[in-house]
């Protein structure tokens, strides 16, 4: 009797484990647009108007079997009103690529290259490559994260962000569906500085249609003009569509969850316009 208590036990473990959920990574992603203004200014006398910006931007992530995956992102930023004419950044654009090993419940390693472009209105488009290291950690509601980083984006003549770069950021995660968060990113000449407060929440019950409000400020210098610096306020709102996981919070500890920074891009672009 007491030789097959043990048995026993193991044998309803067994047949627990078979019944639970797995909780390895998803196959899961996101389609997004935005619309909102962006207020440029300038130290340097260039006329940098207001114009309405939007963006457009995409990501998908496949496990590679229990812990380890890949990530494709892309995103577009453009701004209506801004053409070749004008003394400005116009667009910008990145493609990433994103190798990862995961723990869900606990932590995020891995590194990621990326290629990023510019256009600073009437001059040479800016455009290179940047690529480094990243990481998450997960609290219960928290999710840390952070990126370091090297950047080689120039123009034919002087707008160039040849540098290295570090960024960090916190998501809180209100309920499942509802999240608040924070970025800074900083690197490059003089050091050009982003931050950003982003909130996200589900629109429908039944599809996963997502609302989200985002500010963004970014502070721009020139290593060939030490005076000049430009700034950019961007307000926006849009819609994302999720798919592959059954909430935000899921999504985000088991799915597609990093982003490739686009400011060493636009930085580039600045450059060449403030010297």
């Amino acid at each position: 009797m007491n030789i097959r208590l043990p048995f026993l036990f193991s044998a309803l473990l067994l047949g627990a484990s078979a019944h639970a959920e797995p909780v390895g990574l998803l196959t899961a992603g996101s389609v997004s647009a935005g619309l909102g203004n962006r207020d440029c200014k300038n130290n340097v006398g260039i006329d940098c108007m207001d114009h309405f910006a939007y963006d457009l931007g995409g990501r998908a992530s496949i496990p590679l079997g229990h812990s380890f995956s890949i990530q494709a992102d892309a995103e577009y930023e453009g701004y209506t009103g801004a053409d070749d004419e004008d003394n400005q950044v116009t667009s910008a654009s990145v493609f990433g690529l994103h190798a990862s090993y995961r723990d869900p419940n606990r932590f995020l390693l891995g590194a990621f290259g990326a290629y990023s472009f510019s256009e600073p209105g009437i001059f040479d488009t800016a455009s290179g490559f940047l690529y480094g290291a990243e990481g998450q950690y997960y609290f219960d509601r928290v999710t840390l994260y952070g990126q370091i980083g090297d950047a080689d984006i120039s123009n034919d003549s002087y707008g160039s962000f040849d540098d290295s770069f570090w960024g960090m950021g916190l998501r809180y995660f209100w309920k499942d569906d509802i999240l608040l968060e924070a970025t800074w990113l900083e690197g490059g000449p003089k050091d050009t500085r982003e931050w950003s407060v982003q909130s996200k929440m589900r629109l429908m019950n039944q599809q996963p249609l997502y609302g989200f409000f985002q500010y963004i400020r970014s502070d721009y210098f020139s290593e060939t003009a030490p005076d000049a610096a430009g700034r950019d306020h961007t307000i926006s709102i849009g819609l994302t569509w999720e798919f592959g996981t059954p909430s935000l919070y899921a999504n985000d500890r088991r799915g597609a969850t990093l982003t490739t920074p686009m400011m060493p891009g636009l930085a580039a672009g600045w450059a060449e316009v403030l010297k």
